[in-house]
């Protein structure tokens, strides 16, 4: 229930407040954030999703995101491109779904998770339920830190990787960064299925 809270939020802060998000290849951290800042003179543009260590996404209004295209294409990105995607994710443009999942969230009851889950705010483990609530609330707005989150699994020495859901975008990610001994991708209910039985 809370997830689908989450989208129907998510899907009127869209209605509200037009926006969109790019994805820029070959920068760094550090570049991207540059970018983002000197954009901010013609509208919202923040990064948004961290997704390695040499591409990351970025959100905000057309005019902001537009513009940091464009410097991110004279800094010698790789690749920079608009996304064609519903709204600006993961950006201060979200701050009313942000408010509404917090107001939501108050009604429900957290326990404290039996193995620690990495919180892709952060890319480090939490294990308090308090801290889980709150850190949901963030990621509405917050940047998600998968490269971070990869780093952290990486030195917690994790060694095998399992995506469920549909599609191959986070393992194929896992696979460049993180260099798995085993590497598995679960997008049907028959892979899930077969997972399972041969665990």
């Amino acid at each position: 229930k809370a997830v689908v809270r989450r989208a129907s939020l998510m899907e009127d802060a869209c209605q509200a407040q037009p926006g969109t998000m790019a994805a820029l290849m070959g920068l760094d951290e550090n570049q991207v954030e540059e970018i983002c800042k000197r954009a901010s003179a013609k509208g919202v543009v923040v990064p948004a999703n961290f997704n390695s260590s040499s591409q990351i996404a970025i959100s905000g209004d057309l005019a902001g995101v537009e513009e940091a295209v464009r410097l991110a294409k004279e800094a010698g990105a790789k690749r920079a491109i608009v996304l064609e995607v519903g709204g600006a994710f993961h950006s201060p443009l979200m701050e009313p779904a942000r408010q509404g999942l917090a107001d939501y969230l108050e009604s429900v009851s957290f326990k404290s998770p039996r193995i620690p889950v990495v919180a892709n705010v952060t890319g480090e483990a939490v294990s308090g339920s308090s801290s889980i609530r709150d850190l949901l609330v963030k990621q509405v707005t917050a940047p998600v830190r998968w490269a971070h989150t990869m780093a952290y699994l990486v030195r917690e020495g994790v060694t095998a990787v399992v995506e469920i859901g549909p599609g191959k975008v986070l393992s194929g990610l896992a696979k460049r960064d993180m260099r798995p001994e085993r590497l598995e991708t679960l997008d049907r209910m028959e892979d899930i299925n077969a997972f399972t039985v041969t665990v």
